[in-house]
């Protein structure tokens, strides 16, 4: 197996680790070997029944990136979507406090799925009255935005290398 492959198929493996991720079975579960000289890519998909429901689940995964950011080379954070189950003001506060875990250490990027622009009139997203623009910004990998102000089209820059290198 090629080095992109296994390299593949180990971070898919972290991914789907982290993705069910709890307490006890963070505990009682072997995570997949970390290969030397790579670098991990951590993506977070659907996290709505953790800030509307099991917000100890997220808690849980944001914790284990932040331990496990310079073992496994952790260079960034994606959530891909669905971020909220109903866009409301708890479930964002709840989001807020997880990623704030991650805040300063590992560079993260929030996308806004259907469920983040439910309830509201114009199917608005609650997500930029809990996560600043501007303190996007201010990480490395930040590229820009499409409209000022509104993080729900922005782009990274991605590198290999840290971004403090």
């Amino acid at each position: 197996m090629n080095r992109f492959l296994s390299t593949a198929f180990c971070l898919s493996l972290l991914v789907a680790w982290i993705t069910n991720c709890d307490q006890a079975y963070c505990e009682e579960t072997e995570v997949p070997p970390f290969v030397p000289g790579s670098s991990t890519l951590v993506v977070l998909p659907d996290t709505e029944v953790y800030t509307n429901k099991n917000p100890h689940i997220l808690q849980a995964q944001m914790r284990w990136i932040n331990e496990n950011r310079h073992a496994r080379d952790i260079l960034y954070v994606l959530h891909v979507g669905d971020v909220t189950n109903r866009n409301t003001d708890r479930e964002w506060q709840t989001a807020r406090d997880c990623f704030d875990i991650l805040d300063g250490e590992t560079p993260f990027l929030l996308a806004a799925g259907n469920h983040d622009y439910d309830g509201t009139p114009g199917r608005l997203t609650y997500m930029n009255n809990y996560f600043d623009h501007s303190a996007m910004e201010q990480q490395p990998t930040f590229g820009g935005l499409f409209e000022q102000g509104k993080l729900e089209n922005q782009y990274r820059l991605l590198d290999r290398r840290r971004p403090e290198q």
